[in-house]
């Protein structure tokens, strides 16, 4: 069983190494898109982008490690999209 776990911890660690910064590209570009419109996600999305680029490189989440900071960013960006598409 701690194999396992250990497996798919790794499995998503390395999924989640590309998809980080994918999705921290496609969210800056459809902010852009959406920023002409008077819906204020665009705005939204370009924020979060940066506020997660900035934390990225705070002191404390650095001490996380790097496939904690990719795992989190991943769920972080599925959390908003959730969010912005119910709302």
């Amino acid at each position: 069983m701690k194999t396992l776990i250990a497996a798919l911890w790794h499995m998503t660690g390395v999924l989640c190494a590309p998809l980080y910064g994918l999705l921290s590209v496609l969210f800056l570009w459809g902010g852009m898109i959406l920023n002409g419109e008077d819906k204020p996600e665009g705005m939204w999305a370009i924020w979060l982008v940066l506020i997660l680029l900035v934390a990225r490189f705070s002191p404390p989440v650095r001490k996380l490690g790097g496939r904690w900071v990719n795992v989190l960013g991943c769920a972080i960006f599925g959390l908003f999209a959730l969010v912005v598409s119910v709302v």
